[in-house]
């Protein structure tokens, strides 16, 4: 099989929910999957570590990066792959090999942060380091020298102007657009994409979503062929207030001959109150990811950032996927300092202050049955360093994800798909209760 055919091979179904094999060349995984988000270098290495030594990863077996955290974790290992060392001559990063034999990469545009100021200067460096096309890389230096001589207010008025005029003038330049959309490809693939994903912009209004339906039909021609190509909807969570616009992307995807779809809602959080708009209208779009999965059980549908709604999306897509912390927003909290432990029963976190407590009150251990939080006691904790717990918790985390994808995967397979509703109810995620259908 080569790295252009995708397929997805359904095994179990319960209701809305199903189990599936999915193979990419000579990798394959399982459904429901959990896809990290890798951001940090250290975030790597620890998660190629886990996957390479432990057996508790059977639901995992994929992961995605932003473009330019790709360039500077994978590209500078994949420049030096295959040169031997100076005893030897064998590869220099074997385990690193191995890994990639083994597990499928997904490389996110990230077009977000030509909006969004969090990472726009680490896209403004990737775009020094990768071939990004000039149209991306002047729009790039645009902003940076325009944020530099204006005030707050006039930028901040003058971006969201610029990004919706940057998209409209490349849309109706076709050349350069298909120049783009090919540029951003081949990017991908220099930083090992399986799985490539189309450079659509960042959804905020009807012309724009219409722009990124046009970017996701012309990639997959342009794909053809270099690799597997999803259909990609990158959307302002805002959009699940516009039934209009959501009918829109429910009708292509409807009609989509593509095998892959992938959405990212950006900031989703769904968990809150006064967000019933926003929960109707998402459960409109997994009722029908439902009906073509029914229809046609050879489509993948995945989520990106999908936060605290990871154990709900598992249920209706067949890849979720979220950071390493198990929170996608764009911040700093859990970055620096101790950061806080993800408690599986409850699907949100507990600050780091408050676990020795938790221990003392569950027999000296947290509440986890993951291999790392069994071997965590109270007297480790207190003396761990902040670089353990940064990685102890990220492992930690990616455990979790994979046995709460396997209490999906078991739920479906014994045709008991409610009781991931009751789990939901007794977590602090009861809000999205309503999201599983009672019968």
């Amino acid at each position: 099989m080569s790295r252009l055919d995708l397929v997805v091979e359904e095994t179990e179904r319960d209701r809305f929910a199903r189990t599936s094999e999915v193979q990419i060349g000579d990798k394959k995984i399982r459904t429901p999957n959990f896809c990290a988000l890798i951001q940090y270098p250290w975030e790597f290495e620890a998660f190629m570590g886990l996957s390479l030594t432990s057996t508790a990863t059977e639901q995992l077996g994929s992961y995605v990066m932003r473009v330019f955290d790709a360039s500077d974790i994978l590209v500078p290992r994949l420049r030096i792959k295959g040169q031997t060392n100076l005893m030897g001559g064998n590869f220099t990063d074997e385990l690193f090999s191995k890994f990639q034999r083994q597990n499928i990469l997904f490389v996110d545009p990230a077009l977000e942060y030509l909006f969004h100021e969090f990472h726009f200067q680490r896209f403004t460096k990737a775009s020094q380091n990768l071939p990004i096309h000039r149209q991306i890389t002047n729009y790039l230096n645009a902003r940076e020298r325009r944020r530099k001589n204006s005030s707050a207010k006039d930028y901040e008025k003058w971006k969201r102007a610029s990004h919706t005029s940057f998209w409209h003038e490349l849309d109706r330049n076709s050349k350069q657009r298909n120049d783009m959309i090919a540029s951003f490809l081949d990017v991908e693939l220099i930083c090992g994409a399986d799985i490539l994903i189309p450079p659509v912009p960042f959804v905020t209004s009807e012309g724009l979503l219409d722009i990124a339906l046009r970017i996701n039909k012309i990639s997959q021609a342009i794909a053809t062929e270099r690799a597997a190509c999803a259909t990609y909807f990158l959307l302002q969570k805002s959009i699940l207030r516009h039934e209009t616009m959501l009918d829109k992307i429910i009708n292509f995807i409807k009609n989509d001959t593509n095998a892959i779809t992938v959405f990212k809602f950006k900031n989703l959080t769904l968990w809150e109150s006064g967000c019933i708009v926003e929960r109707e209208l998402f459960g409109k779009l997994k009722d029908a990811i439902t009906e073509v999965k029914r229809s046609n059980p050879k489509k993948l549908y995945m989520i990106l950032e999908s936060s605290y709604q990871s154990f709900l999306c598992g249920c209706f897509f067949d890849v979720v996927s979220s950071s390493l912390r198990g929170f996608d927003r764009d911040s700093n909290y859990g970055q620096t300092g101790y950061g806080a432990w993800f408690y599986p029963e409850k699907l949100c976190h507990i600050k780091f202050s408050d676990l020795p407590t938790i221990m003392k009150n569950n027999g000296g251990r947290l509440p986890c049955n993951c291999a790392y939080c069994q071997n965590l006691t109270i007297p480790k904790l207190k003396n761990m360093s902040l670089e353990e717990w940064r990685d102890g918790r990220r492992i930690h985390y990616t455990l979790t994800m994979n046995e709460l994808m396997k209490m999906i995967d078991e739920a479906i397979r014994t045709r008991k798909i409610e009781l991931t509703r009751e789990f939901l109810i007794n977590s602090e995620m009861r809000n999205l209760k309503d999201l599983i259908p009672r019968f």
